[in-house]
């Protein structure tokens, strides 16, 4: 099964259903190659994650382990489902991908960047997403994207 098709918690409810779920330092990979596509600065990452900076420094570098059931390495798997579902709605195009996330979604009740980053609401901006399809309109060049 795709990353994050279907259900992306697993039957448990809670843990996203991700191939590299066995293994840690894949995950970690993941996670940072997600927050940099979604230009995610590392603070951004840290109140996402629910790390401050001695706990983020140790997660760039590799020495936070993700331990199983931790909330760092849910919310880390959570953010990683969130890239592919907005590559998969948005056809992989990184520019549109950042402009959804920092664009007023009236239907979902705010700002998704704000909702993850200030609200904690990374889950529910996630359910959103599976339960919707998104769009970011077009692109004229001098404008930036229309609907």
């Amino acid at each position: 099964m795709p990353p994050c098709r279907g259900s992306i918690l697993q039957e448990s409810g809670d843990r996203p259903n991700l191939p590299h779920n066995n293994d840690p330092e894949q995950l970690r990979k993941a996670i940072l190659a997600a927050a940099e596509v979604l230009g995610l600065a590392r603070a951004e990452l840290a109140r996402i994650l629910g790390l401050r900076c001695p706990g983020i420094t140790a997660f760039y570098s590799g020495e936070l382990p993700l331990l199983p059931g931790s909330e760092v390495r849910l919310q880390g798997e959570r953010l990683v489902c969130l890239h592919h579902l907005l590559q998969q709605q948005l056809g992989g195009v990184r520019s549109k991908m950042v402009h959804w996330l920092r664009r007023e979604q009236p239907t979902l009740g705010g700002v998704p960047f704000y909702l993850i980053v200030d609200e904690g609401k990374l889950a529910h901006v996630l359910e959103y997403l599976q339960e919707s399809v998104i769009s970011v309109g077009y692109c004229d060049g001098n404008r930036g994207f229309q609907n």
